[in-house]
């Protein structure tokens, strides 16, 4: 298994192959809605992966994992499409804001009880530009599914 991750991760440094795609890390949280079943906020962590970074409209791919009070915790798999309505300015722009939907599966526990939530999210945020190829994102979400809630993450992303 350590093998396998190894040689993933060499296959996806390649320059090849981080040219075809964007990667993403963020933190954050996630605060459920009034007359939901959980209360309060959750701590999130995101794994996102884009393709073709420099075209308009992108397909991501994301795990996202949270964990919250009374015993709350839940791992989503999203797929769904970005729109970066800036991106055929390239660099001549430090930020590219963006727009995108999501559909969403999610499995986890509450109160010691095994639950599962799928729906779709839709959202916008800002990828600003640091340096060459990476920089930092932010971004807001809408959740809605068998329970709703509201999503902010901030994170780093590379090319």
């Amino acid at each position: 298994m350590k093998k396998l991750l190894l040689m993933t991760f060499i296959l996806l440094s390649t320059p090849t192959m981080a040219n075809k795609f964007q990667f993403n890390f963020n933190i954050g949280q996630d605060t459920a809605d009034d007359g939901e079943e959980r209360s309060g906020t959750a701590t999130l962590v995101r794994f996102g992966l884009s393709t073709t970074p420099k075209t308009m409209f992108r397909l991501n791919t994301a795990f996202t994992y949270q964990s919250g009070s009374n015993s709350f915790s839940q791992g989503d798999f999203t797929l769904g499409p970005y729109i970066y309505p800036l991106a055929y300015m390239g660099r001549k722009t430090p930020g590219q804001p963006f727009l995108f939907a999501e559909g969403k599966i999610g499995f986890g526990s509450m109160a010691k009880k095994s639950r599962t939530d799928s729906g779709f999210g839709m959202g916008a945020g800002i990828d600003l530009q640091m340096f060459k190829n990476s920089g930092f994102t932010f971004s807001v979400e809408q959740h809605s599914a068998s329970e709703s809630s509201t999503r902010l993450w901030f994170g780093f992303y590379w090319r």
